[in-house]
């Protein structure tokens, strides 16, 4: 623990002592701006902090140059889907002007005074292309959500939630009917899924079998997937997943004992070496070799079991996933001690369920499971 501590500080002092100039280098202006603030402040050195002033200003212009270079090339044709990212660096070089404009009376004071170019009006350009961009994320959502109420389809409600929340969050927390908006979104992005079990004709115990696996609620940890075992909160689903056991079967106890007959040196006694008196000075233990019995006791006893998993997609009716799923436990133990306990039937049971658990929730994953779209990922680029 005072290891990893140490680690984790050793790393952190490490990253505050690095100097401006390699923040310049990995083109980070922003953190080298901080560091080359922080340093005029502090420096009682005057070469040292002409030093510090000239880094302040390369710095400073290289940030604007690079904000202004890719606003050039954004607004030349201003996509409705470009305004985050306009309003993004808007935001940023506010920041950096309103930085570098509150230490100025420092930095005069001690005769320092950066040559650095403001943007004129950025703070209306910064308010103008915040609700441009509050707008496109709007008028995105509304969209996306017209997707869904369409064809059915989940995938863009979520979407749009995560871009109304990003408008709420990001840009303004009531924005014409977000918060309404952010509600439906939610509900119409959830999928629903009824799980079925059922058991093989034959196969004894499966009901035993069932309850040792629990699905819900919401296995998944996943807030957009609903579970459900039962008809009674809620009758259409978007999907149907039905989990057949096949087969079920837990061997009988095998218990047997193992005999070996090993050649042992066992002490009787001990030769005495005399001196010239004929006082015992030294005594060597005497051996004989003689055969003894070993025996390993032994116990083991073997369980598997079979089910069938079937996801049914209730809009189109079609089969979309059927994997046939194996699972097995196998107890094996020895000792030369005692005689060892083999599980229980009930006891095999639960732990061939309990392996089975988890393939069907990497299965149901796998199947279930949607990536993010490239939408919502350049949303959140965005705001890097």
């Amino acid at each position: 623990m005072w290891m990893k501590l140490s680690l984790f500080l050793g790393l952190v002092l490490f990253a505050a002592c690095r100097n401006p100039e390699y923040f310049v280098q990995k083109m980070d202006y922003d953190q080298a701006i901080d560091r080359y603030s922080h340093a005029l402040q502090n420096s009682k050195n005057k070469k040292r902090a002409k030093q510090n002033l000239i880094g302040l200003e390369t710095a400073y212009a290289f940030a604007q140059s690079r904000d202004s270079a890719e606003l050039a090339v954004l607004e030349v044709s201003v996509k409705p889907e470009f305004w985050p990212r306009i309003n993004a660096i808007y935001r940023r070089i506010k920041h950096r002007q309103e930085t570098v404009q509150a230490q100025l009376p420092v930095l005069h004071k001690k005769g320092n005074k950066p040559k650095t170019v403001f943007m004129e009006s950025i703070d209306t350009l910064e308010s103008f292309s915040r609700r441009k961009a509050a707008a496109y994320l709007y008028s995105e959502a509304q969209r996306l959500l017209s997707v869904t109420d369409s064809t059915g389809q989940r995938q863009p409600a979520r979407d749009a939630f995560y871009l109304l929340n990003d408008l709420k969050a990001n840009y303004f927390a009531d924005w014409e009917n977000t918060t309404a908006l952010l509600d439906y979104a939610s509900q119409d992005g959830k999928t629903h899924v009824f799980i079925e079990k059922s058991v093989e004709n034959g196969v004894l115990d499966g009901t035993a079998f069932w309850e040792c696996i629990s699905l819900t609620p919401n296995f998944t940890q996943n807030e957009w997937f609903v579970f459900y075992t039962d008809t009674l909160f809620r009758k259409t689903f978007d999907y149907q997943v039905k989990c057949h056991l096949l087969g079920l079967y837990i061997g009988p106890d095998c218990i047997s004992q193992t005999e070996r007959l090993e050649q042992i040196m066992v002490p009787y006694g001990s030769e005495e070496t005399r001196d010239s008196s004929g006082q015992a000075f030294m005594y060597t233990e005497k051996y004989r070799t003689e055969t003894k019995a070993f025996i390993t006791y032994h116990a083991s006893r073997s369980a598997y079991g079979t089910v069938l998993l079937e996801l049914h997609d209730m809009h189109t009716g079609k089969l979309d996933f059927s994997p046939v799923l194996n699972g097995s436990y196998n107890f094996d133990e020895s000792s030369e001690l005692y005689q060892p306990v083999t599980p229980s039937y009930w006891w095999m049971i639960q732990r061939v369920a309990d392996n089975l658990a988890w393939d069907l929730r990497q299965a149901l994953k796998e199947a279930l499971f949607v990536e993010e779209t490239d939408l919502l990922q350049k949303t959140r680029l965005y705001h890097k």
